[in-house]
């Protein structure tokens, strides 16, 4: 038995086949198990995820047999069928198709060329094409710092860590070595992703689900199915609520100021809070008792993000940093100081933490070690602060609302903007993609909440009901059958100290 037998029949093959028959059974399984086919449903999107990792490592084992085509010809005749949802393209080996290729590369096979191709792959989705892609474009030029951070990039994507951190540190030996921050002429335009069906336009339904109007609300979070609110208070309390019954029943106390941010784990049996103590307290959620407090952070902790299986927090501050703490023993894993100013959003995707500076900076850094891997996003497309930070469930694209009342959404793999409109008619400070990703929502100081089709920035109508600026806006996971009908249901907290639920039915 070979050591190669088991890849085979994960990818459903008897062991030997051939080199076209193990592609083409990769390209239908990436299809099969692409995480974007569930981005309804958490636990099976995990599942995939878990899956497409495997069928990636089997496949990149088996193209790494002797005799296996080099990546200049992959890239050019035999590239992955992208993922559900691409634009169907010409076959990779039609006559039309390889003369259209070969003259291309035949006039410019530089590195910049299979980098640009890398981008186009990942915005995609089609990861193990971007690697074979920027392979080439190392093969090319191996003093290449930005294809080694990219393909760092991408590995952390996969979850490849240790070829993610030798990636990331070969291209900071690059850049140090050529005294260089980035290679210039490195902003590729990455192209429009497929449109999905226009969002229609929404008829809503509102329920009042907490009231405290003498009372600011400063920040809020949910459980999976929201039927258990936090809600923090500028005196430094946090009221646990449960619609249960539709009373607060525990009311925790401790933080000295406002308490800014909040995360609920996602079995719903912790709670984290961060205030402008610069304390970031964990509790366990039924008994309302303090478990630990994190120390390290010299300024207001504003924002807060668990990772899935809760052993990471992510925190970001006012003091320019975002530290990355091991939950079990409340350690430091790792601190990122490459934002040089107040850190006001942050979120997670994978091993992905994407977060935004006051004066506009993005950063993509890794979740376990801290390390940036990609900070080249236009700054000065971002002239205003940044109050808030939005993930599509994609993993590819993210939005961020701004104080100059835009919205602003950008590809992970370019550097510009793909969209930018004037959204409200003040600051913009929340904002939330449905899970089904064809939602946009958008919370303002001009006390609206306002929804936007995510693939057109088309305005599909505008929520009203509170009285002050919108603090946070809670997606919640839908019902087995949600997604069926199009329902969508949204949770409001703002400074008038009013919670809504909001239904929101499609209509047209």
């Amino acid at each position: 038995m070979s050591d190669l037998d088991p890849y085979y029949r994960l990818l459903g093959l008897a062991p030997g086949a051939s080199a076209q028959a193990v592609k083409q059974a990769y390209r239908a399984l990436v299809k099969q198990w692409h995480p974007d086919r569930v981005v309804h449903d958490e636990m099976r999107r995990q599942q995939a995820e878990e899956r497409l990792k495997a069928i990636n490592d089997a496949y990149r084992r088996l193209k790494a047999q002797p005799g296996w085509d080099e990546p200049e010809r992959a890239a050019d005749t035999d590239r992955p069928a992208p993922t559900a949802g691409a634009a169907a393209k010409p076959a990779p080996n039609s006559a039309a198709n390889r003369t259209a290729r070969t003259t291309v590369y035949a006039r410019e096979a530089t590195s910049k060329t299979f980098y640009d191709r890398a981008v186009e792959a990942v915005d995609e989705g089609d990861y193990e094409a971007a690697l074979d892609f920027l392979r080439a474009a190392i093969r090319l030029n191996p003093e290449d710092a930005a294809a080694y951070k990219f393909r760092g990039f991408v590995y952390s994507v996969l979850g490849l860590e240790l070829s993610a951190e030798t990636d990331l540190a070969k291209a900071q030996q690059l850049e140090f070595e050529q005294q260089v921050v980035t290679v210039p002429g490195r902003s590729p335009a990455s192209p429009p992703s497929p449109t999905p069906p226009s969002t229609p336009n929404y008829q809503w339904n509102s329920e009042l689900l907490y009231r405290h109007p003498a009372t600011p609300i400063t920040a809020v979070a949910a459980s999976r199915d929201g039927q258990r609110l936090a809600i923090a208070q500028p005196d430094g309390t946090v009221h646990l609520w449960t619609r249960k019954t539709g009373r607060v029943f525990h009311v925790l106390t401790g933080h000295v100021g406002a308490v800014r941010s909040l995360a609920i784990s996602r079995d719903g049996q912790f709670l984290v809070s961060g205030g402008d103590d610069a304390l970031i307290r964990l509790w366990h959620w039924r008994s309302g008792s303090l478990v630990r407090m994190l120390h390290g952070h010299k300024g207001p902790v504003r924002s807060l993000a668990l990772s899935g299986d809760r052993s990471i927090l992510v925190s970001t501050s006012d003091d320019g940093t975002v530290r990355h703490w091991h939950l079990a023993t409340g350690q430091p894993m790792a601190v990122n100081n490459s934002h040089n100013a107040p850190v006001f959003a942050v979120v997670l995707q994978g091993l992905m933490v994407l977060s935004a500076t006051q004066t506009g900076r993005l950063l993509v850094s890794q979740l376990k070690t801290g390390e940036t891997l990609h900070t080249d996003w236009d700054d000065e497309a971002q002239q205003h602060h940044v109050r808030a930070i939005a993930l599509h469930p994609n993993g590819r694209q993210f939005a961020t609302a701004s104080s100059d009342a835009h919205i602003q959404q950008w590809s992970i793999a370019a550097t510009d903007p793909t969209q930018r409109w004037n959204a409200h008619a003040d600051q913009v400070t929340a904002i939330a993609y449905s899970m089904d990703g064809t939602l946009l929502v958008s919370g303002s100081a001009d006390t609206h909440l306002k929804l936007w089709d995510a693939a057109t920035g088309a305005h599909r109508g505008t929520l009203t009901g509170h009285r002050d600026t919108i603090t946070h806006l809670i997606i919640q996971e839908p019902e087995a059958n949600a997604l069926r009908d199009g329902t969508q249901h949204l949770i409001s907290s703002s400074l008038d100290g009013y919670l809504h639920q909001w239904t929101l039915n499609p209509v047209g």
